[in-house]
């Protein structure tokens, strides 16, 4: 075979390139121009600080509930309307104003029970607050209907007068003393009965008004006489 002529400066050459092809890494030639991709970067979930900022525009306000309330009366007698007694409210010793720093509002405050008064804080203070007093039933003595004197005959049983409480409420009659001759029915119908001797007699008559919803249970004792001919 007949050799092919090199120069010994061509032959450097080819050897260069041959050991620099075998110690670069397969492909890293052909790819030399592209772009790398950077390393991953691993998922780190990012730090919240949890306590909120303050506004600094807005003021720290303080809760009503640290208030202190007094009410000008914690029990009260029903009178038929609203109750709404008068209150007090302080802080640190300082009296608050109403409008300004807190405003009421009643409820159930009319018929006996325990009525309430709810405090709502404005300006400086925020937040409710509730207070309660309590409505006590009220004691009326009844007024009460009854003749002071009436006629009977002897000869026959009959109903001479009727003793009437002036009340919505229930009401029981009961005799407290007189004749057993007179008899005085639930209703509070007087009847004298036959043979009731002539002369005057003298009837004692206990009334109780029952206990409602706002009215206390009460008692009046009235006297009629009884005048047989």
């Amino acid at each position: 075979m007949k050799k092919t002529p090199f120069s010994k400066k061509a032959l450097a050459a080819v050897l260069s390139v041959t050991v620099a092809a075998a110690l670069t890494p397969m492909g890293a030639l052909a790819f030399a121009d592209e772009p790398v991709d950077p390393a991953p970067t691993p998922n780190t979930p990012s730090i919240v600080d949890p306590t909120p900022t303050p506004d600094p525009e807005k003021p720290a306000t303080t809760p009503i509930s640290k208030a202190t309330v007094k009410l000008a009366k914690e029990e009260v007698t029903f009178t038929g309307a609203a109750i709404t007694p008068g209150v007090i409210v302080t802080y640190k010793g300082a009296e608050l104003v109403k409008g300004v720093d807190y405003k009421l509002a009643y409820s159930q405050n009319k018929n006996a029970g325990m009525a309430k008064v709810k405090l709502t804080g404005l300006g400086a203070f925020n937040g409710t607050k509730t207070v309660n007093f309590k409505i006590l039933k009220k004691k009326v003595t009844p007024k009460v209907k009854a003749p002071k004197v009436v006629k009977a005959k002897k000869s026959k049983t009959q109903a001479v007068a009727k003793v009437k409480a002036v009340t919505k409420r229930a009401a029981t009659y009961t005799k407290v003393s007189g004749s057993s001759k007179i008899v005085v029915k639930k209703d509070g119908t007087i009847v004298a009965k036959k043979g009731l001797q002539k002369g005057l007699h003298k009837v004692k008559v206990r009334v109780v008004v029952k206990e409602s919803a706002n009215y206390k249970a009460a008692t009046k004792t009235v006297v009629t006489f009884v005048k047989v001919a």
